[in-house]
């Protein structure tokens, strides 16, 4: 039966979707402000219930109102002396507030209200302008544009922070979409798997919606392609995410798949980041000119926008209002529509790759796949749980994991040198297996055009060509110029040479000093021959015995891929100064039964307090095996058949363990709130601490 209520409800939801629902709540908000004003100082215009008669209100009130509200005022309520004035754009908001409020109450505004609103604003935009003029108001408004430079500290910043690495992990890839899509916060926070795909060497990413287009209908035909940086790492938009993705650990099957999760927290999670970082860097940022209070959010946009801008021979104003989802106005939107070269060329430049210089056309890190997949299914699932779950990650955007997996092992030892210690991409699946080394030899970069995989640049200048054909020109004469060089440092040998041949000398042939050289030359490499054979033979001989002897053992206990390490007058698993890491408890799970092979350290489950050497390490030891203990418990399974099982069935055990344990945690909790509240984040000592109140 059809329940007309319940249409009518629905239709005055759809109705209130017009508008977002912080604009909403925003309006509602200074709707009520307007309203208490008029209250406390028109109480003519209150009814027996003192309740405001919006219908009865004068057009002298509203311009009180709206007088009031053009000045600023302390905290106590009163006039700032000498005066000072509200922005435009802040006082219209209360117009815009009026006429939302009394459209909710279905009342309607006089039209002597519309003109004189009309009058009001027109002349107050014209008072704001002279102010300006006589030095009495800034002449922006809102927060300042952030400088390249700016740009770059603020992502070192989050490349070096040795604490929080959630966090820290967390605003460096959100950062730096924020500045490479010249997006807004809200629009970043919402992106899902969904919206991502790989297409030549660009990422490409799509907003269903944003605030220039609310419906959706451009959301298709105007994609953003996001640039890799090989030549600055720290705002490589493709490195981040693929550090970002490889430290994310599990996730919730049936989980949304957004990218940073639950997106009502994540600006304000963003938000406090870099609060916090321009908070204690604000000597070095004044010496760049940039004053923190007058950074938000906002500025990533502003900044990049500014920087593309200011390119010589960088992307046209056009492009680069299109990218941000500017209105070009009625009459150039119906003629102006987007093509994809404005925004690739907007893409490379925004990801800051030189302009000036060949480094424009650089090639993605990647992957040559003449030889056949580089990861078999079970080793994706092994570095990035949920790989082959299509309900995880979507089959689109599962082609873009090679090309980030492509950019870490390419900066290996960039992120060596530059991530914290203790950073968690260093306890992952991907760096602790040695994947990474058998993946060395088969990633390339270049620019341009590689010739080896056929990767070609797009969105490529004609200058930056011609500076390529130059290039090819230089190396060629190069080439030349040192052939030319060998040819003569090798002629006085020939016409020796030659001389010999022709002359004939009686007796013995003289014996040069190059013939002696040569002779103990072969001499040697005969013997270092022979001494390889031998060694190559007895290698394989260990090989065998040690699989005869560790047959019955699992693939992760393999004696051959760890090494006991002698200190302390005894053997240990762990070198002498180990830390035992403070990581997820999904992190210490792949630990507890794969260990470490990239430092060789046996798994984690094999560790004893003698291997530690102090008693903070053996105290997080100690956490560590109750949480593992509780988990393993929980599964059916022993630790022994847990070690035999492969990485996505050891996944599978460990996710349906952790949830029963969580829902024993948090018996209130409901299974929506599980990816707001980033459960699968939780730190084993976390965990430890909820699981010890249980007893």
């Amino acid at each position: 039966m059809i329940n007309n209520q319940q249409l009518l409800t629905d239709a005055d939801g759809i109705c209130n979707e017009k508008l977002d629902i912080s604009t909403r709540s925003r309006y509602t908000r200074f709707f009520n402000q307007f309203k208490g004003w008029i209250a406390e100082h028109h109480a003519e215009y209150l009814d027996a219930a003192g309740d405001v008669v919006l219908g009865n209100i004068s057009d002298e009130a509203f311009k009180e109102f709206l007088a009031h509200k053009t000045k600023k005022t302390n905290p106590n309520g009163t006039y700032i002396i000498p005066e000072k004035f509200q922005s435009y754009e802040h006082v219209s908001g209360y117009k815009s507030a009026i006429v939302y409020g009394y459209d909710k109450a279905r009342v309607s505004l006089k039209a002597s209200t519309i003109k004189m609103f009309k009058d009001f604003f027109a002349g107050y935009r014209r008072k704001i302008g002279q102010l300006k003029q006589n030095g009495e108001m800034k002449l922006k408004e809102g927060k300042d544009a952030l400088s390249f430079t700016g740009y770059r500290f603020m992502s070192w910043l989050a490349v070096r922070q040795d604490r929080d690495f959630n966090q820290s992990i967390f605003s460096w890839v959100f950062l730096l979409l924020c500045w490479n899509l010249i997006s807004r916060c809200v629009s970043v926070s919402s992106l899902m798997y969904d919206h991502i795909w790989w297409e030549m060497d660009a990422l490409v990413i799509v907003f269903p919606t944003h605030k220039g287009d609310k419906d959706g209908e451009n959301s298709l035909s105007s994609p953003k392609h996001v640039y890799a940086n090989p030549t600055n790492p720290e705002i490589c938009p493709i490195l981040a995410l693929g550090v970002y993705m490889f430290c994310l650990g599990t996730r919730r099957d049936g989980a949304k798949r957004m990218v940073f999760g639950d997106k009502d927290n994540i600006e304000s999670r963003f938000s406090n980041w870099l609060r916090a970082a321009l908070g204690s860097h604000s000597p070095e940022l004044l010496l760049m000119g940039i004053a923190i209070l007058e950074i938000g959010t906002h500025s990533f946009r502003k900044g990049v926008a500014s920087f593309l801008c200011a390119l010589v021979g960088g992307p046209t104003a056009i492009a680069i209002y299109l990218r941000a989802g500017w209105s070009l106005g009625p009459v150039q939107s119906r003629y102006i529509l987007e093509a994809s070269g404005g925004d690739h060329l907007c893409g490379r430049a925004a990801t800051g790759l030189s302009i000036i210089d060949l480094e424009f056309a650089s090639l993605p890190p990647h992957f040559d796949l003449s030889s056949g997949d580089i990861l078999s299914v079970q080793e994706w699932d092994l570095i990035l749980p949920g790989y082959s779950n299509n309900t995880v990650y979507p089959d689109k955007f599962r082609q873009v994991m090679p090309f980030l997996l492509a950019s870490i092992v390419y900066h290996k030892d960039w992120i060596v040198l530059n991530f914290p210690a203790r950073h968690p991409l260093f306890l992952t699946s991907l760096w602790t297996s040695g994947i990474m080394d058998r993946l060395i030899a088969r990633v390339y970069a270049g620019t341009m055009k590689n010739p080896v995989t056929k990767l070609a640049a797009s969105g490529i200048p004609p200058h930056i060509l011609l500076a390529n054909e130059l290039c090819n020109v230089r190396s060629e004469l190069t080439s030349i110029k040192d052939q030319i060089i060998v040819k003569l440092d090798a002629l006085p040998d020939l016409i020796k040479e030659n001389l010999l041949r022709n002359f004939q000398i009686n007796g013995v042939l003289p014996i040069s000093r190059e013939d002696v050289q040569s002779m103990i030359a072969l001499s040697t490499e005969t013997v270092l021959s022979a001494i390889q054979s031998s060694i190559s033979a007895n290698n394989e001989a260990i090989r065998t015995m040690n699989n005869n002897n560790n047959a019955s053992n699992s693939a992760t206990d393999n004696i051959t891929d760890f090494q006991l390490f002698q200190w302390g007058g005894r053997f240990h698993h762990v070198p002498e100064g180990f830390e035992f890491p403070k990581v997820t408890a999904f992190h210490l799970w792949n630990l507890w039964f794969n260990g470490n092979r990239q430092q060789r350290i046996a798994p984690y489950r094999k560790l004893e307090p003698y291997d530690l050497t102090d008693r903070k390490n053996k105290h997080l030891l100690s956490r560590g095996k109750m949480v593992m203990k509780k988990i393993i418990a929980r599964t059916g399974l022993t630790e022994t058949n847990i070690a035999t099982l492969d990485a996505v069935r050891r996944n599978q055990v460990f996710e349906v363990a952790f949830f029963s344990l969580y829902a024993d945690m948090f018996p209130a909790e409901e299974m929506d709130h599980l990816d707001k509240r980033r459960v699968l984040s939780m730190s084993y000592t976390t965990m430890y601490d909820h699981l010890s109140k249980l007893n």
